[in-house]
């Protein structure tokens, strides 16, 4: 059941959506669930790009809408597995997960952290454990910006 905060009531928009209305049981009144105006859109930005020939790239995909893995190319995330200076990969489940829903198709991880604290063994552990669930592993900046 979706929560209020990702619902839209507005019954102007209702005849616009392609999908399914969802229900509120805490409002007692149909919307429109907002994960599916992400689908459509995602949809139609894909078609788009695969019209010209190119990939799409979902940052974040598949977090909280799994539903969107199928219309992305390229999958990804960034990612701090050195976090307070202790060595914390990401669970085999989050791994296994992203890796059925990836299926064939690449997905990526950035790894932000600090890192003049990540030594040599620490970068091939990441590596390893990326290439072990087939992700490919790269590197961003500390704080994703800088």
């Amino acid at each position: 059941m979706a929560q209020s905060w990702n619902l839209d009531f507005r019954r102007g928009h209702f005849a616009a959506a392609r999908t399914p209305l969802a229900f509120s049981r805490e409002e007692l009144r149909p919307a429109i669930f907002k994960g599916n105006i992400l689908f459509e859109h995602i949809e139609a930005v894909a078609d788009e790009v695969h019209a010209m020939g190119r990939l799409t790239m979902g940052n974040g995909v598949p977090g909280l809408f799994c539903w969107l893995a199928g219309l992305i190319d390229v999958m990804g995330t960034e990612t701090n597995w050195h976090r307070n200076g202790r060595w914390q990969p990401m669970p085999d489940e989050q791994m296994l997960y992203r890796r059925a829903l990836a299926g064939g198709k690449p997905y990526c991880f950035l790894m932000n952290t600090v890192f003049e604290d990540l030594d040599e063994d620490l970068v091939e552990r990441y590596m390893k454990r990326c290439l072990a669930y087939g992700r490919f592993p790269g590197f961003f900046s500390h704080n994703a910006s800088g």
